[in-house]
């Protein structure tokens, strides 16, 4: 199945041979997978193809590509929320946000089950993207990532091919769609000026800032669906998977220029 993921090998795989080229070295992606793509959206493909009409005439032809490789790739992907259960499948309200401390929320929780039997957590329902997505948000995702990569030195500056997998994707895991990207850019754009685009430099700066903005709380380990950036900055706290998130969208700022801990796309050969 294809997918965004993380990077976990060691070396970025051939994007040549998952994609489609061109003659004149330029990515390509197949007008077949755009064309499944929009018919798995079924109605919602009118606003995909707002999507691809708006770059069809962008000075920079290379968006349009950006936006047919979003598309093409965004099967199976979503907001997926998830809830507790009975043993007999029964929706069961319990919100461990509501609690000061894991205690507190790991007591409420056992008083439940002492009453309902053991509870499990189950995936309420997936907002998938290709039926949901908005063409302003992938129009501004698109120039936003183009921005971001654009502003890295041209020495230093990923090709083509690799802003497509490590820059470009615009979902980290599960959660919720949000805007990050241009939020993102205006905080740690001045990085490579101010860090003499020393890249270890950078990537401890992100690091620090990240850790700083989003601490660990296990209560979020009862809160088992992923937040968006939006939540996280409110909260300014999360479990694990949610404060690996915020990483992976920072580390845009460093996969502009080198591959490294960010997410890609998984291409139909991995089917």
């Amino acid at each position: 199945m294809r997918g965004f993921r993380r990077l976990l090998m060691p070396a970025l795989l051939s994007v040549l041979t998952l994609v489609a080229y061109a003659g004149d070295d330029e990515p390509r992606v197949p007008d077949a997978w755009v064309e499944e793509a929009l018919e798995a959206a079924d109605d919602h493909a009118l606003e995909l193809e707002k999507v691809l009409a708006h770059f069809a005439t962008a000075d920079d032809l290379r968006k349009l590509v950006a936006a047919r490789f979003l598309v093409a790739n965004m099967a199976g992907h979503g907001y997926v929320l998830t809830e507790f259960r009975s043993a007999e499948e029964e929706a069961i309200e319990f919100d461990p946000l509501a609690y000061e401390t894991y205690k507190e929320a790991r007591a409420a929780l056992e008083a439940i089950e002492k009453e309902r039997g053991e509870l499990h957590v189950a995936r309420e329902r997936i907002v998938e993207d290709l039926k949901t997505i908005q063409a302003d948000y992938l129009i501004r995702h698109v120039n936003e990532a183009f921005a971001a990569w654009e502003a890295c030195p041209d020495a230093q500056r990923v090709g083509f091919d690799a802003f497509l997998n490590y820059v470009l994707p615009y979902r980290g895991s599960q959660e919720p769609l949000d805007f990050w990207i241009g939020p993102l850019r205006d905080r740690y754009g001045g990085l490579w000026a101010e860090l003499d685009g020393d890249v270890g430099a950078i990537r401890k700066h992100l690091s620090r800032d990240v850790h700083k903005r989003v601490r660990f709380n296990e209560r979020y380990y009862m809160h088992p669906t992923d937040q968006g950036f939006k939540e996280m900055v409110v909260s300014g706290q999360g479990r694990c998977e949610d404060i690996t998130n915020m990483m992976t969208f920072c580390n845009v700022f460093i996969a502009i220029t080198q591959v490294t801990s960010h997410q890609q796309l998984t291409f139909r050969m991995n089917e």
